[in-house]
């Protein structure tokens, strides 16, 4: 894909016989494309436990571990963070129902002996 991308720009650059949008397209490259094809092979779906990557600069095709889900997408919990945040949220309601049952109790409590005397 990114072939046929650059393989097209090179041949307008070629019909215009100018040389003006090399480096606009060169930047766009750099900074846009390739990161999004980088993420995209090195993250999930596409990417499951290794991948064959092509080292540029050894020019040979090598296996390399997936990037983690927090590299992916940093923004998200991965799954220890989320079992936490299940966990942090389910004691709180539970310390919470303790305090008002404490509570309901002692009211109840009162109204009893209220009734009583």
């Amino acid at each position: 894909m990114l072939a046929e991308k650059v393989h097209r720009v090179l041949r307008v650059i070629e019909f215009n016989q100018t040389l003006k949008d090399l480096p606009k397209f060169w930047d766009w490259l750099y900074e846009k494309k390739l990161p999004q094809l980088t993420r995209e092979s090195m993250c999930a779906p596409k990417c499951r436990i290794s991948t064959k990557v092509i080292n540029c600069k050894l020019c040979r095709e090598v296996k390399v571990n997936c990037w983690t889900m927090k590299t992916c997408w940093p923004k998200m919990l991965d799954l220890q963070e989320s079992v936490f945040l299940i966990l942090g949220l389910s004691a709180g309601s539970i310390l919470i129902g303790f305090v008002t049952l404490i509570f309901e109790s002692r009211n109840l409590r009162a109204k009893t002996e209220k009734g009583v005397k």
